[in-house]
């Protein structure tokens, strides 16, 4: 899939995830991010397992949103 690192945030946060994003993007890395890279259809809780599954690495966006999001829960789940 060629993204090896997926980045897990809440939408709340989206500002600072995406400057995060874009700084290690121009680093060099790849990064997995659903507002750059996902396609948000039906299909998104499918590509989202799959981007974690196949990762290499997993960036957790920490912040009193993502504690509450079950979207981040999730993600943290399946990339374990």
């Amino acid at each position: 899939m060629g993204d090896n690192i997926f980045f897990s945030y809440s939408w709340k946060d989206r500002a600072i995830a995406m400057r995060l994003y874009n700084d290690l993007a121009r680093s060099g890395l790849k990064v997995w991010i659903d507002q750059v890279k996902g396609d948000q259809g039906v299909n998104f809780y499918y590509e989202v397992k799959d981007r974690i599954n196949s990762c290499s690495g997993f960036i957790l966006l920490d912040s009193a949103n993502s504690r509450k999001s079950n979207w981040v829960k999730d993600e943290c789940q399946w990339y374990h």
